[in-house]
């Protein structure tokens, strides 16, 4: 028996009117369902837009509206940490301050004593013969001490007293003897310090002598009178020895030293025989 097919539409053939109706109506569906879709994609971009942007918005509204309480605070931060840091009679920094940036410094400060085989030349000259730049730069503690302080608060007064610590607290900041990198600081009561960086200690010595000069050429006024003060100071380096803790209180042993011999006076810390100097780089100071 003979099975029955549907011939296939000639492609020669052709096409009839209603056919290419039939077409054309599919394929504008096809672009208006295509327009359709890409409207309903924008309309929605847009709306994640304009959610986004909103949301923006009021971000930037909370910070504004935040930002002058956190800057407020940050500001608060700031001067308590200053008022942490400095004395508040003289304006310098204060011992606490003093002793985080000698800190610093210790840090940096690494002498190879072991060069040295525990005994120290004779001729001191032989250990600024040497340049390595894996050296560390010495660096000077000046200690000052006011001479016969007590006196002037004993006869005119504490007043009388904190007006010529101010005075010198002036002359450390604005005397033009010390740099910007030396830093000065009130140690307690009429006693202050200087740590000077990059400085050896015969230099150290001849800044300290500056100091001195200065303050004995400082007249405070206080009530109509002009005070005169003198004051002692002891310089120590780096240098001076190997415990580089001791800087310090090596300083003020030198300043007692010339307290003894009379007051208005600079007395340098030497290093002994069991004091062995670590090789340095050269300093080039004054």
């Amino acid at each position: 028996m003979k099975r029955f097919e549907i011939p296939s539409p000639d492609p020669k053939r052709p096409r009839s009117f209603s056919e290419r109706l039939q077409d054309k109506r599919l394929k504008n569906r096809t672009i208006k369902e295509l327009h359709e879709a890409v409207q309903k994609s924008r309309e929605k971009e847009e709306e994640a837009n304009k959610q986004l942007r909103e949301a923006s918005y009021a971000l930037e509204a909370s910070t504004s509206a935040s930002r002058p309480v956190l800057e407020n605070q940050e500001k608060k931060i700031e001067e308590l940490g200053n008022l942490a840091a400095k004395d508040p009679l003289t304006g310098l920094s204060n011992r606490r301050d003093f002793n985080e940036r000698l800190k610093e410094f210790k840090k940096r400060w690494e002498p190879k004593s072991s060069a040295f085989e525990g005994k120290r030349s004779e001729d001191p000259a032989r250990f600024t013969n040497h340049i390595d730049k894996r050296k560390p730069q010495d660096f000077v503690v000046i200690m000052i001490d006011l001479d016969k302080f007590k006196t002037i608060n004993d006869t005119l007064g504490h007043d009388a007293g904190d007006k010529v610590l101010q005075e010198l607290g002036k002359f450390l900041i604005h005397g033009k003897v010390l740099r910007d990198n030396d830093f000065p600081a009130r140690y307690g009561g009429e006693e202050f310090i200087v740590l000077c960086p990059e400085t050896n200690l015969l230099r150290g010595g001849v800044v300290a002598e500056k100091i001195r000069a200065g303050i004995e050429a400082l007249n405070t006024i206080y009530n109509g009178k002009v005070i005169k003060i003198t004051a002692s100071l002891g310089v120590s380096s780096a240098a001076t020895t190997l415990d580089i803790s001791a800087i310090v209180s090596k300083a003020d042993t030198a300043l007692y030293q010339a307290k003894a011999d009379d007051g208005n006076l600079v007395r340098k810390a030497i290093p002994t025989r069991h004091d062995p100097i670590p090789e340095l780089l050269p300093i080039g100071r004054l």
